[in-house]
């Protein structure tokens, strides 16, 4: 299983370390050389990795196949998460799922609103008053005469 995979899922579900080895039936110990170990894949017995998912109430697909984008984590650490406001980028994706209005200025700073908006929908422009503020201000600018041209499009 892949362990960014079980990350993710341990963020967001408050789950320790202690216990992701109580539900997949393997020692404390065992746990926590997945997560130190380089290898971004975690080889577990059948049996185990079957308790864990039911234990998730998840299918295997889901710590099977890797989710795309988190296999770059550098690349995204690096535009995402410069300043270290969030603990990583996967806490980053994590805000931005949750609404975070700080991760979504940031997403709008480094991707624009267009490509923000085929991420996250027409939040992108609803909600822009509440993240504004966690723009840059030249970018800010630039956002708020998009948003005035998208409202009232010059006619030729």
């Amino acid at each position: 299983m892949y362990r960014k995979n079980l990350e993710l899922i341990m963020e967001k579900r408050s789950l320790t370390q202690s216990d992701i080895a109580r539900m997949s039936g393997v020692s404390r110990q065992a746990v926590s050389l997945w997560f130190k170990s380089d290898n971004d894949f975690i080889d577990l017995m059948v049996s185990n990795f079957s308790k864990l998912c039911g234990a998730l109430n998840i299918s295997s697909e889901e710590l099977l196949t890797p989710i795309p984008g988190l296999t770059q984590t550098g690349r995204f650490e690096t535009m995402f998460n410069w300043d270290h406001q969030f603990k990583d980028v996967t806490s980053f994706f994590l805000a931005l799922v949750q609404g975070n209005q700080r991760a979504i200025g940031r997403l709008v700073q480094v991707y624009g609103m267009y490509r923000s908006a085929a991420v996250l929908g027409n939040r992108i422009w609803r909600e822009f008053p509440g993240y504004s503020r966690f723009i840059h201000p030249s970018k800010r600018k630039i956002c708020e005469k998009i948003i005035q041209l998208r409202e009232n499009p010059i006619r030729i």
